[in-house]
């Protein structure tokens, strides 16, 4: 603070406090009497009093005599004008949330009986502001924190969504949302989210890089963790045994466990050993919100979304029917297209700047959380709740998976991208779109069998040469 600020506010707040018989402004009053008891307290130059001269009057902004609530100190701004201020910066920071005007909908179409397929189309795009919301309290958290606690952060909550579909999904026992909701999130950010981003950035730059370090890693605990998920599926797909539902079980529990530990260790290199190399190397921003609105901001999304999710899960079945597509069609591609809709936002706006880093983060690292963290979650949950939840995913779900992970692991194993890459990864996303639609025709047929048939083809074929 210069050594004649203090000077020159005591004479605009002296006049001020000298009018509040007429205008009642107690506002300056309050800031003139704490200016004037604190200024021994580094206020005031060393052997300085405090002595207003008379018939000066200096006009400075107010905001320079105000003192920051967050800084636990006295403002003389109303508490209430405080939280409008940050109630403002939040539904007017993202021209997104004028969706949140179907919230209402929402309600009136439950309440009001207009129907599942209504309840669930208003639900499904009420859900899209409100997880930019929930992107947005955390990326204010994350700035009150060191950057690789901060990235974690990200990460961990821009699969809250998801997250909140399958627990509830799981306590009403529709095993086959939770599985399809899950291998869904992966495939659109896998191949959705990273080719619109390629494609952006392509547009504007002809070749972008990115850390290879750091993408590698990613890419071989994704590998793994989708090793750990395919292996259940694989079992059951050759086991003959009668009691394979009990096996099968135990199996998908450990194979959790094994993905916790998996996370666990790379929470640790990532936080511990190896955070420089997590260490975002983008502009210093200022977070908008204290971290008390922050909190709180995330806990009443947190609320809402919850609610939301269970009027979502309970008419998907109905609404299945009702427009005449797979159910396991909404699961996988209709849930993510809208719930990682503030993910994909934030890889594409990153890729059109060109940092790619964050935007190849976004994608892989949301991938992996959910492979090792959303999955185990939900498996071990069912698991204590006495629920039989399986890592069974269909054999075609985890085919697609699997290969998907190949083609993105190769795609960005060179650190490079352009807008060819986006283009082939968008249309491999629209060819599993379209085989999801029109597998569930074929989901009745037994899969054991047909393996089991495959040794009689081949010896017939022998047979008739």
């Amino acid at each position: 603070m210069d050594s004649h600020s203090i000077e020159d506010r005591m004479p605009f707040l002296q006049s001020q406090r000298n009018d509040n018989d007429n205008n009642n402004n107690n506002g300056n009053e309050y800031e003139y009497d704490y200016l004037k008891e604190n200024q021994n307290e580094n206020l005031m130059p060393p052997g300085e009093s405090f002595e207003p001269e008379e018939n000066e009057v200096h006009e400075i902004p107010i905001q320079q005599v105000c003192f920051s609530l967050e800084n636990n100190k006295v403002c003389g701004l109303n508490w209430w004008k405080e939280m409008l201020k940050y109630i403002k910066i939040v539904f007017f920071h993202s021209y997104f949330n004028i969706l949140l005007i179907l919230f209402p909908f929402a309600l009136a179409a439950e309440y009001a009986d207009w129907g599942d397929g209504w309840v669930f189309a208003f639900c499904l795009f009420t859900m899209a502001p409100l997880a930019a919301l929930l992107s947005f309290g955390t990326e204010e958290l994350a700035l009150h924190s060191s950057p690789a606690i901060g990235g974690f952060l990200n990460i961990t909550f821009g699969n809250a969504v998801e997250l909140i579909i399958a627990v509830i999904a799981l306590n009403k026992e529709q095993y086959d949302v939770v599985k399809s909701s899950l291998i869904g999130s992966m495939l659109n950010t896998l191949l959705f989210i990273s080719g619109f981003s390629f494609l952006i950035g392509g547009i504007r730059y002809p070749v972008q890089s990115f850390n290879r370090t750091i993408i590698r890693t990613n890419s071989g605990l994704l590998m793994i963790a989708v090793l750990t998920i395919a292996i259940p599926a694989i079992f059951n797909l050759t086991d003959s045994k009668d009691d394979t539902n009990s096996t099968l079980l135990a199996l998908s529990h450990a194979a959790s466990l094994i993905n916790f530990i998996i996370y666990i260790l790379f929470l640790i290199f990532q936080l511990k050993t190896h955070s420089s190399l997590f260490e975002s190397q983008n502009e210093i921003e200022q977070p908008k919100l204290p971290v008390a609105s922050a909190v709180l901001l995330l806990a009443s999304i947190t609320l809402i979304l919850a609610y939301l999710a269970e009027l979502l899960v309970d008419s998907i079945e109905a609404t299945a029917e009702a427009w005449g597509i797979p159910k396991e069609f909404i699961g996988v591609i209709l849930l993510p297209l809208v719930s990682n809709s503030p993910e994909l936002l934030t890889a594409a706006a990153a890729s059109a700047r060109n940092k790619m880093d964050l935007s190849v983060g976004v994608f892989i690292g949301s991938t992996t959380q959910i492979a090792i963290v959303a999955i185990p979650i939900c498996c071990i949950m069912g698991w204590i709740l006495g629920k039989p939840l399986t890592l069974d995913f269909r054999a075609f779900d985890t085919a697609v998976l699997f290969l998907s992970v190949l083609i993105v692991a190769f795609l960005v194993s060179d650190g490079k991208s352009h807008w060819l890459e986006g283009c082939v990864l968008l249309l491999a996303y629209i060819i599993i779109g379209i085989a999801f639609f029109y597998h569930d025709e074929f989901s009745k047929f037994d899969l054991k069998s047909s393996v089991n048939l495959i040794p009689a083809i081949g010896i017939m074929q022998l047979h008739d040469t």
